[in-house]
């Protein structure tokens, strides 16, 4: 399994599991689902409208989402776990120490960051306005087309 892991599990988490299981289905990746948690998440809470609105411009569906809150059994069942920040992979190590070697900063894999999103974290675009979601979710697709495709690699 494959587990995206922010703050409030209400966008940037949520937009990367949809968006990789979409590439992940195209790239015909076996065996690979998916899941989104949040260290701080409320639990049950949809997607954040702006999250839901972008990710429908990149043709990606939302409007399922509930948010849930990372535990020791979530990290303890994924395969990888990708954060958007380093305390996320902090709070995760808390939880599993044995996790470390499967928990990776989703900004590692960005080709191209750029000046303003530094090289370790994927911004945070909560109260935030539309085009910083858009710009936030066009990092996440470059970050995971990436993975995806050094998994398709990986698998070949």
């Amino acid at each position: 399994m494959m587990l995206f892991v922010c703050t409030g599990n209400l966008c940037r988490s949520p937009m990367a599991a949809a968006y990789f299981a979409r590439r992940a289905g195209e790239a015909a990746l076996p065996g690979w689902s998916v899941d989104s948690a949040g260290v701080w998440a409320p639990e049950g809470a949809p997607a954040s409208p702006l999250a839901i609105r972008v990710a429908q411009e990149f043709g990606v569906d939302l409007t399922p989402h509930r948010a849930r809150r990372l535990d020791r059994g979530l990290v303890r069942a994924a395969d990888w776990i990708v954060v958007m920040e380093p305390e996320h992979r902090d709070y995760v190590l808390q939880l599993a120490p044995e996790a470390a070697g499967r928990t990776h900063l989703l900004a590692a894999f960005d080709p191209e960051p750029g000046p303003d999103s530094g090289e370790t974290r994927i911004e945070d675009p909560i109260q935030a306005g539309i085009e910083t979601y858009r710009r936030v979710f066009a990092r996440i697709c470059r970050a995971v087309d990436c993975l995806v495709r050094q998994l398709a690699t990986a698998q070949a």
